[in-house]
């Protein structure tokens, strides 16, 4: 049902949102990445698919935003306590 993928996404948005300051922008988009593809996958296939598609959609992801805002635009993103 649509109304239940909203609240996930708005969770883990606000979860995202909280651990960004200890964790930094990086892991913790690409924590809220995996999970949030995990999920709100629709494929077949069992688990062990779809978790291989989100790694390799966060992997993706995550190396695109990293070249585009740190390597060509010079922007700097958050960093946390941790890391």
């Amino acid at each position: 049902m649509a109304v239940n993928r909203v609240v996930m996404i708005s969770a883990g948005a606000i979860a995202y949102v909280a651990i960004i300051p200890v964790l930094g922008f990086y892991l913790a988009s690409a924590l809220y990445l995996f999970g949030m593809s995990m999920v709100l996958s629709d494929a077949g296939g069992g688990t062990r698919k779809k978790a291989v598609a989100s790694a390799a959609f966060t992997v993706v992801l995550c190396l695109f935003v990293w070249i585009g805002f740190a390597m060509l635009l010079g922007v700097p993103t958050p960093e946390g306590m941790l890391f």
